[in-house]
């Protein structure tokens, strides 16, 4: 599937009220409002998959991020994960000191793993790896989410 990494771009036409739904995200993790966040998610990446024509995945909030520690300290962590069943995982809060996570960080999280999902079901890749393509893929639609919105409040 080397032809998915010249796939710079989704293609997906992000709407207003996508970006509306990303600032909603954006305020849940600004309250600590982990239903608010939760609920906001599902709503994007519903919208993002419909755009898509893709299936919709079932977004679940983990209150935790996984690590690995070593002498202590935190070696390796995971943020989110995409199921092949479409489900996609993503922590509430950091692994070390379990606090809420900065909205962009967790906010590119929920879309790196969208856009695992969306090379699954659109793509068709029965694996997506982390490719150059992957990441600007992810880029792109992030950078249309969270562009337009901030100017539109």
């Amino acid at each position: 599937a080397k032809w998915a990494n010249a796939i710079l771009d989704p293609g997906i036409d992000v709407t207003e009220i996508m970006r509306f739904q990303a600032l909603a995200v954006e305020e849940g993790i600004a309250r600590e409002d982990s239903e608010k966040v939760r609920e906001s998610c599902q709503g994007l990446l519903d919208l993002l998959s419909d755009a898509a024509g893709i299936a919709r995945p079932t977004f679940k909030l983990k209150d935790t991020a996984y690590a690995k520690f070593r002498g202590g300290r935190a070696v390796w962590k995971l943020y989110g994960t995409c199921d092949p069943d479409g489900t996609i995982t993503v922590a509430y809060k950091t692994a070390v000191r379990r606090q809420v996570f900065a909205f962009k960080t967790f906010f590119d999280t929920v879309v790196h793993e969208f856009m695992h999902h969306f090379d699954a079901r659109k793509l068709q890749l029965a694996q997506s790896f982390h490719t150059r393509g992957f990441f600007l893929r992810v880029r792109a639609l992030r950078e249309s989410l969270l562009s337009d919105a901030r100017a539109a409040q």
